[in-house]
């Protein structure tokens, strides 16, 4: 495997969190759809959300209700930065520095990844989330467009 079969852009397959204890969760649904590019001049971007999100009952971009806006905000994530790659372990590490939550600019996301064919696997180191209650690990299945 070569850096460059990394690059390009990716369609979501799949992305479900998994815990110790065997639980699965998929937040956006096991239907989410995404996008995930690697360019050539070292910028990623990846965006994931709920399929079929409501759109706000006032009809504009900004018109929703405070619950419709928290509702568009959790059923979407994205966030871009330069990305270096480290080929002999298979990891890629997303220097974040613009992201739908401001709590994950500036931070250093590992990713562990795999390309198998057309398919991208990848996965998270073992993190402890609070909504869950419990560590867990992130799958994240891509298909090259």
């Amino acid at each position: 495997m070569k850096m460059s079969d990394l690059h390009g852009t990716w369609n979501l397959k799949s992305i479900y969190s998994q815990s110790k204890s065997g639980n699965q969760n998929f937040h956006f649904g096991k239907d989410a759809i995404g996008r995930l590019t690697y360019t050539t001049d070292g910028f990623m971007h990846a965006f994931i959300m709920k399929r079929d999100r409501p759109t706000f009952e006032g009809g504009g971009i900004d018109e929703g209700t405070s619950e419709e806006i928290r509702s568009a905000f959790q059923d979407f994530d994205a966030y871009s930065g330069r990305y270096p790659v480290d080929m002999s372990d298979g990891t890629v590490v997303h220097h974040v520095d613009m992201a739908r939550s401001p709590v994950w600019i500036a931070l250093d996301l590992v990713r562990h990844f795999k390309i198998e064919g057309q398919i991208l696997k990848i996965y998270t180191d073992e993190f402890f989330l609070d909504s869950q209650g419990e560590d867990i690990v992130v799958f994240v299945e891509w298909e090259r467009l």
